[in-house]
């Protein structure tokens, strides 16, 4: 993608793209995407900006739109 491969370390170990993910933060943003590393979310925002979270080894789900809802289980 940018013409070199981001070390396992820094890339995310789960990546959610192209869904509705409600942030409940006082704005109550909708953002396109979710990163999430040892079970914890590290980036939250366009599909651009967690795309760079993206490892060989991140799973990536495609969500084709749906909703998501970060933090509860």
């Amino acid at each position: 993608m940018f013409g070199f491969e981001l070390p396992s370390e820094m890339a995310a170990d789960l990546v959610l793209l192209g869904g509705k993910v409600l942030t409940v933060d006082p704005e109550n943003r909708v953002a396109e995407a979710v990163a999430v590393k040892y079970g914890r979310i590290i980036k939250v925002g366009s599909n651009g900006d967690v795309k760079r979270l993206i490892g060989p080894s991140t799973r990536v789900i495609e969500l084709e739109g749906r909703l998501v809802l970060p933090g509860v289980h």
